[in-house]
């Protein structure tokens, strides 16, 4: 059964992130993350809830209570990603984006 660390590592793997990515994205610290990746940390409601929220994903599935990971998602797998590529993107873009929402 994997563990909270190696869900939350499965979960930046799978989408292309490095740990500098994502403490940058969560404001988690990259260390703090490398820990809980390791096994060394367990990770503290507050951290939890950062990535389960970032990774849009149910934090029982990072508990290891429920096999699928977005069984409460009510957006789609393409505006999800869409979700991930702004909150990744540059000032400047989400500028640009900001502003074709608000027509």
């Amino acid at each position: 059964m994997a563990t909270i660390g190696q869900r939350i590592r499965e979960l930046r793997i799978r989408h292309k992130q490095t740990q500098d990515e994502l403490s940058r994205l969560t404001g988690l610290s990259r260390s703090y993350i490398s820990m809980i990746e390791c096994g060394k940390r367990e990770p503290d409601s507050d951290a939890l809830e950062a990535i389960a929220d970032f990774y849009n994903v149910d934090m029982n599935f990072l508990y290891g209570k429920q096999t699928e990971e977005n069984a409460h998602r009510i957006i789609t797998d393409k505006e999800f990603q869409l979700i991930l590529a702004y909150r990744s993107a540059s000032p400047e873009v989400r500028a640009i984006i900001d502003k074709i929402v608000e027509r």
